[in-house]
This record gives structure tokens, C-alpha cells and sequence, in this order.
């Protein structure tokens, strides 16, 4: 790719904010302290009973499931009205909550719903966690007591209203512990499979040393009573997190799904989880789906070293389209037992990276890629590409990752030019619901220690099907699947914080498509809408998820057993769908086929980020490019990949249509971003720029409570000057972890917009919430102005403060950022505001004065 005309332009350091304290973010939805106070005391008499009787006993605690003994916590189920009560609760001495439910999860029935809007959804669970034994059994009590229709001790009964408004209160319990991660499911497929153990994942929780070896003790003891064999341990303190791998004869298992109490495994207080193992993959096509010959086979010349490293099944490195392209690094040897017939995921993933959709005959990387493989063939019935099953999957990637950046035993790092890592697999048994996946929590780790980006496939559901008579419109789908959104959620790991989700939209390069029969359909596209396979957010706390959408293929839609309904279906040997390369029929190298998804929407981002790479590496002669090296790539290609993401107007009107119902009309652009991300990706936008479009790009390292400001040079022929303009302004960072608090996340880094008073440019915001782009790590505003003139003084900037707050307990890291800011106008309005923002950024460098 050659150097473009207009680069990206560079803006020096950023200046202290002496004017002002740092402040909160506005909009977040918090409750300010006053009025919470006043809150508190107004309805404190109500709780003044339960608060006597816990706060000898117990002490505030700030933490995750994860790290809560069993026996100290409280699950309620409950309502919305309930919810004024977290508000006292958190200020009750004895008393913390863990997390909020999501207000999707349970529908209202008979007997538990809101009476003045008995439709409204409810909300699924808040945990109540103590530290004391004795108080949780009377809390147990009491509503046991309330339940049965008994009298309640007088002390207790302005408890009344709060009880009335839940559905149950119970300790953890076998229920928890099953989950809804489909585990269930998984083990009726594997005893339907036959076989004769199971491969099970226990996650514990997490505790300290001397009381982990007794939890470890005990659950051993529990697994040798079945006939169980115990595999392996990991535990990763930074992340809270401790699990095993055990074998469970398929006896057991038999046993537990005919009745879950009568496995003294399943009653085990120690446990907190049981997950599937080996449940990640793809599946394997027969070879007579490919079609050969896939078309050029020029060899590579001189290739730079990877950037990207696709942790994924392994590839079929001699394929013409891969032949010398790749890095494939196969530390334990599965190259060997790992068929060339079953190399399809890999080999389609890395084809996406290298070359993108090879229907649009795109330029050819000028990079190699990195492959590890983290799946293997199934070793049981299935035909399928899938995560090991002799080994836990959070280890396999852990080792994986750290091998690539630090090394691995005396051995240096793999691939040391690597920070973008592409992991196009999710975990179809672990949608996420409410706490934060163990895969999720490791990527977000290892993105804060090791800088580097993850860009992972928000997830595929292939098994949703819609009624519709005739072909579906595109509007229909999204509405069904809009109405079943719990069971459309994104995919372990994809809720990693840190992370990039992509989600996918339904476009490919080949071409028009009909149906080759009447049953056959497809709904029309809707530019910026997603794929009606692309699993859909939000992300943990409500965030943006999946961040952004990329092109994924269209899907073919055909009628299924009932009349009248319609499911996805895959056709590898026809279009429509993205062209890769596959493994052939024996020894064909050059062999194609047809396909779709999130995994080729995140494959397609990474390859966009080896793009955006290469165009910041020929910045290093302009104008501050020692700025670009003060903060670590991966964070440039955070913002800038989320940068290129906007909203279409037919998108939002087809989503807000979708969703819109009687309870939402205040909150329906921010449920319409749980649908569309932060819009659809335009790379062309972030690789160079135009004569009426400057990006700017801006960092910093900030401390808790500290403030800078970055100025943006105005064009002075936009003075007076009543055309359409559009600000885009994205902010990313890598936050650490506090894995022990319902929080999580360590750092708040946001940048506040101009408020009326110094609006110079009269913009308005679009695109995403206000209130959701503040609630992860990568903010993105849009801001547009279809009219009315723009007037500021000579030498006119734009201001842009950008603040660092302890979001989750105290914050004593210093935070790193990336931010693009891009200032665009209409296409042929006489105002060249590239070159003027350019000469004035060459006007504020510092020459250095060398002695003579």
C-alpha cells in the first residue's frame, strides 16, 4: 500500500486542565451523592429491623460471584420496584450487592409481574452477599415465614413491601451451579454420542491459599466417589479465577441429568460452576462442497513480519492462497493428527486476514500472520473443529498468548512485532448473561499487561428461525430476533471489556444472488443492520457489544419442517457468502468454498488493523510522530478501528422499529445500540484522508482525578461557513482489573464534549447513546450539523477535555490512551480544511535548536 496523498495528522502533547476539577461523567445513569443521601434517609426507617439485626455480624463487601465463599450468598430474584432498595441496601452496613440482573431475562407470569405495566419485563437476580453464617439463615427465615403466609415478627414487617416484590430468595444452589451455559445440553449430545467419560469443567470459587488446597481436597474426594479422574488445575490470581478439568464416567452423567440431587458432586459448596468442555469450534465440510480452482497463485515476495497472530484451528499452509504467507507455529505437535480435510476454519480465517473476501480480488497482505491452533478435530462424533478437550481452554490461550509476547520457557517471544490477536471462536453453551466469562476476564488481562488488541467474533446463532409467509423482509427478521434477544446474546469471550466485538452484516462480494427455488430466501439488505446470524449485545455493565459491525456474507434462508418458517442453512458450493480458500478433495491446494459469519467479520477487522498499522508506520516523518511511540500501538488501532464505525439512517429507523414498544421511549436509542454497535466499518476512512476530511490523532497518560486538554486547530475558511459538517471523536483505552468487585472495571477514561456555551462547530449528537458509549473502554461520539453557520475568532480551536477516574475501588496505575478525531465537511463545499488544519498543527511543533 503506498503512502496516501493526505496522511493522518498528529497532534502534540495535550495541555493540564488548570481551570476546572476533574468531574463525572454526565448521563451515566449514577445517582448523584446528595440525592442518594437524601434517598437513604428518607426511606431508612423501612430497614431499620434488618439493619439492627446484621450489623453486629457482618461488614461491607465490594465483590464478584466469583470470590464469594457459597454459603455467604444470597440470590433474589426480583422486579423493578424492588430496585430502590439496592440504593439502601449499599449504604446498610452488613449488606453489599454483587450485580444487577438484566431487565430482558424474565418474563412477568401470574404471579410476579408490576401491577400498573403488567407486560414490562423484570429483572432477573441481584446477589446479596454477608459474612455471616447465622444472619443469612434469618434472612432465610424471615421470608420463609412470609411465604408460608405466616405472621412476621413486628420488627420485621416494614419488609412486607420489599418481600412482595421479589420471587424468591434462596442460597446458591445445584441450580446456580448448572447455570444456564447449556451445560445441560451439551451432555445429552455426549451421552447420545456415545463414549465413555465426559470431560467436564468445575469452576471453583475463588478463595485463599490454605482454604483453596481444602476446596481442592474436597472436590477430588467427590470425583473419586464416581469413578471420576481428576486432569488438571489452573488458577490465575489476577483474574480470580480457579477451575479444573476432570473426567466424569458417562454413568455420572447419565445420573445427574435423570436427577441433579442425587450426585453429591452436583450439592458441593466449593463449586460455584460447571461448564462443557470442548464445545468451541466450527464444523468440518466433506470435501465434495469445495470447489476448485480458487484463481491466482502469484507467490508473495518480500513479506513483513506478522502484526496479526489467529489463535484458531490449524491451517492448510501449503494452499496457494497461503503458501508462504503464514507463520504457523505448532508447539505441541497436533499438525500430526490433524487431517488436511479437516483444516477448514483456519485455513478460511487466515485467507479472510491475507486477502480479504476473494470475490473482490482485493490486494494481497503485505504481511505474514502468526497461526496457533487452539482447536483440534473432535474427538468424538461430531465432524468438528473444536477446543480441546484433554485441557482447559482458558490455560490453551493463556499459553498461547504469553508464547507469542514474552516467550515461552527460556525461548524468546514467537512473534514479537505481533499486537492484534483475532480469536473467531465462541462458545455456544456460555452466551453471556451476567458476570463476565473466565475466557473474557483472561483477554482483558492480558490486554492491560501486554498491550495488546484482541478482536474477537461477537458469536453465530444458526438455529434461530422465524415465521414469515413468503420471503422475510430484513425488517421481520431483525424484529424476531429482536423479541428473542436472550437467546441471541454475543458468545464467551466475547463481553471482554477490553476486547473489540464484531459483529457481522450481511454483505459479500458475490454479486446478485436468486433463490434456485420458491422455498429459498433471503432478507433484503439493510445497509448497517447485522446479519440475522450475529449474536447481538450488550456487554457486562450495558456496554456497547459488539463494538462494531463488519461485512460477514449473506446467508440463504430455507423453509424448514413447519410451514410458513424459515432457518438459516449453509450452502459451501454456492453463493451467496464470502469466497475463502478450504481444503479440497485430496491433495487439491487450490480449492474454495462459500461462507459466512461473525468469524469472518472479526477475520476481516484484523485485517483492517494490519492496514491501519502499516499507515501509521508512514507517519513517523510527519509533523509530532514521536507522539504515536508514547502509547502502545494496539491502543492506536483500538480507536482507530472503532473510529471508522458510523450509523446508517436506514439502520436506525429499521432497528427503533423493531424494538420500540410502550416502556421504551426514552430509552430506545440506547436499546437500538444493543443492536447496532457503534455502527458499520468504513476503513477507507481511517487510512487516509481528503481534501474536506482531517483525522487528528491525540494520546495521553493520565492518573485518577487528573484532567488534560488536547486543541484541535479550527480551518479558519469554516468561519461563516452554513454547511453540513460531522465531528467524530473516539477515545480507547486498556483499563486493569479488579476481578473482586462488581465493578470491574479499574479506570473511567472519557472525554467531555463541548456544552452549548462552546459549541463552536453547532454540532448535535448522533449514532450511539449518550449514556452507553461511557460504559466500556472505547468511546465514540458522533456528532452532525445539517445547517447554520459557524463562527469563532481567528486561531480558533476546539477544546477537548479527556479526565481518568477510579471507576472500581482506588485507581493507582497510570492510564494510557488513543484518540482520532475527525472534522469533515460536504463534498465539494469551496473550503480546503485539510490543508489548514495541517499548516496550523506544522506551526505549533518545536523545531529543536542543535548548538552550533
Amino acid at each position: 500500500m503506498g503512502k496516501p496523498e493526505r496522511p493522518l495528522l498528529i497532534l502534540g502533547a495535550p495541555t493540564p486542565d488548570i481551570f476546572r476539577p476533574p468531574h463525572p461523567p454526565r448521563g451515566g445513569g449514577r445517582m448523584n451523592r446528595p440525592k442518594k443521601a437524601r434517598l437513604v434517609e428518607r426511606l431508612a426507617p423501612q430497614f431499620v429491623a434488618l439493619q439492627s439485626l446484621l450489623e453486629t455480624r457482618a461488614a461491607v463487601l465490594q465483590s464478584s460471584p466469583s470470590s464469594v465463599a457459597p454459603e455467604l450468598v444470597l440470590v433474589l430474584e426480583t422486579n423493578g420496584p424492588v430496585k430502590k432498595l439496592l440504593d439502601v441496601v449499599s449504604n446498610t452496613p452488613g449488606l453489599s450487592w454483587l450485580a444487577e440482573g438484566d431487565v430482558r431475562d424474565l418474563a412477568p407470569d401470574d404471579d410476579f409481574f408490576d401491577k400498573e405495566k403488567p407486560l414490562k419485563p423484570v429483572t432477573a437476580c441481584l446477589y446479596l452477599i454477608m459474612t455471616n453464617q447465622e444472619a443469612l439463615g434469618q434472612i432465610l427465615s424471615v421470608w420463609t415465614t412470609w411465604k408460608a403466609g405466616k405472621r412476621v415478627p413486628p420488627a420485621l414487617r416494614d419488609w412486607l413491601k420489599a418481600f412482595s416484590n421479589l420471587r424468591d430468595i434462596r442460597r446458591w444452589g445445584v441450580k446456580d451451579r448448572l447455570g444456564e451455559n447449556g451445560v445441560l445440553d451439551a451432555w445429552r449430545e455426549r451421552v447420545a454420542l456415545g463414549g465413555e467419560t465426559v470431560s467436564v469443567e468445575i469452576e471453583l470459587w475463588f478463595r485463599q491459599a490454605e482454604a483453596r488446597e481444602q476446596a481442592i481436597a474436597r472436590i477430588q474426594r467427590y470425583v473419586r466417589d464416581v469413578g471420576g479422574e481428576w486432569v488438571s488445575t489452573y488458577l490465575l490470581e489476577p483474574i480470580a479465577h480457579h477451575a479444573a478439568l476432570v473426567r466424569l464416567p458417562i454413568a455420572t452423567v447419565e445420573k445427574i441429568l435423570a436427577d441433579h440431587g442425587e450426585v453429591e458432586l452436583l450439592q458441593c459448596d466449593e463449586v460455584r460452576l460447571f461448564r462443557s468442555v470442548g464445545q468451541s469450534g466450527a464444523p468440518v465440510l466433506d470435501e465434495s462442497e469445495c470447489l476448485s480452482p480458487s484463481g491466482d497463485r502469484t507467490v508473495p515476495g518480500q513479506l513483513g513480519p506478522p502484526v496479526v497472530a489467529l489463535l484458531d484451528g490449524l491451517p492448510l499452509e501449503n494452499h496457494v492462497h497461503l503458501r508462504d504467507r503464514l507463520v504457523v507455529d505448532d508447539p505441541d505437535g497436533w499438525s500430526e493428527t490433524y487431517p488436511a480435510a479437516s483444516r477448514g476454519h483456519g485455513t478460511a480465517m487466515a485467507s479472510l486476514v491475507l486477502h480479504g473476501d476473494l470475490g473482490a480480488r482485493e490486494p494481497a497482505s503485505t504481511r505474514r500472520v502468526y497461526m496457533r491452533p487452539i482447536l483440534r478435530p473432535a474427538s468424538f462424533g461430531a465432524n468438528d473443529e473444536l477446543a480441546p478437550e484433554d485441557e482447559l481452554w482458558v490455560d490453551l490461550i493463556h499459553r498461547a498468548v504469553r508464547r507469542v509476547v514474552v516467550g515461552d520457557g527460556a525461548e524468546g517471544p514467537a512473534a514479537r512485532s505481533v499486537c492484534v490477536f483475532n480469536l473467531s471462536v465462541g462458545d455456544s453453551y456460555q452466551p453471556f448473561l451476567h458476570s463476565l466469562s473466565p475466557l473474557a476476564r483472561l483477554l482483558d488481562w492480558l490486554s492491560w499487561t501486554h498491550k495488546v488488541l484482541f478482536i474477537v467474533s461477537a458469536g453465530n446463532h444458526k438455529g434461530i428461525a422465524f415465521e414469515s409467509a413468503g420471503h422475510p423482509t430484513a425488517e421481520h427478521a431483525l424484529k424476531t430476533i429482536a423479541e428473542n434477544h436472550r437467546n441471541h446474546r454475543i458468545l464467551s469471550p466475547a463481553e471482554s471489556i477490553n476486547a473489540i466485538t464484531v459483529g457481522a452484516t450481511p454483505h459479500d462480494a458475490a454479486g446478485e444472488w436468486h433463490p434456485p427455488t420458491t422455498s429459498d430466501g433471503l432478507p433484503n439488505a439493510i445497509d448497517g443492520l447485522p446479519s440475522v446470524v450475529s449474536a447481538l449485545g450488550r456487554g457486562f455493565r450495558r456496554a456497547v457489544k459488539p463494538d462494531v459491525l463488519a461485512p460477514g456474507g449473506r446467508v440463504v434462508l430455507t423453509e424448514g419442517f413447519a410451514p410458513g418458517r424459515r432457518t438459516v442453512a449453509t450452502r459451501p458450493r454456492f453463493p451467496p457468502g464470502q469466497r475463502v480458500a478450504s481444503p479440497g478433495r485430496a491433495g487439491d491446494l487450490t480449492a474454495f468454498r462459500y461462507s459466512f459469519g461473525t468469524s469472518n467479520a472479526a477475520a476481516l477487522t484484523s485485517r483492517l488493523a494490519a492496514e491501519i498499522y502499516d499507515t501509521l508506520a508512514d507517519l513517523r516523518d510527519e509533523p509530532n510522530a514521536s507522539e504515536l511511540a508514547k502509547v502502545a500501538p494496539a491502543l492506536w488501532l483500538k480507536a482507530l478501528i472503532v473510529h471508522a464505525a458510523s450509523w446508517s439512517k436506514a439502520a436506525l429507523e429499521a432497528a427503533s422499529d423493531a424494538i420500540r414498544n410502550d416502556f421504551n421511549k426514552k430509552t430506545l436509542r440506547d436499546e437500538a445500540t444493543a443492536i447496532l454497535g457503534y455502527g458499520t466499518l468504513d476503513g477507507s476512512r481511517v487510512l487516509a484522508c481528503s481534501a474536506e476530511r482531517a483525522t487528528v490523532l491525540a494520546s495521553g497518560s493520565l492518573k485518577a482525578d487528573t484532567t488534560v486538554v488536547h486543541e484541535v486547530p479550527l480551518p479558519p475558511s469554516l468561519h461563516a461557513h452554513a454547511t453540513w459538517r460531522r465531528l467524530t471523536i473516539t477515545l480507547a483505552y486498556f483499563t486493569p482489573l479488579r476481578p473482586n468487585n462488581r465493578k470491574y472495571r479499574a479506570a473511567n477514561v472519557y472525554f467531555t464534549l463541548p456544552g452549548k456555551a462552546d459549541n463552536t462547530l453547532r454540532v448535535d449528537r448522533t449514532d450511539a447513546d449518550h449514556r452507553a458509549v461511557r460504559r466500556g473502554t472505547v468511546q465514540h461520539e458522533v456528532l452532525v450539523a445539517d445547517r447554520g453557520a459557524i463562527d469563532f475568532a481567528p486561531g480558533g480551536v476546539l477544546r477537548i477535555p479527556v479526565t481518568c477516574l477510579a471507576d472500581a475501588s482506588t485507581l493507582d496505575e497510570t492510564i494510557d490512551y488513543a484518540m482520532a478525531i475527525t472534522l469533515e465537511v460536504a463534498e465539494g463545499v469551496n473550503t480546503q480544511i485539510y490543508d489548514e488544519i495541517r499548516s496550523r498543527i506544522h506551526l505549533t511543533v518545536q523545531i529543536p535548536i542543535r548548538p552550533s
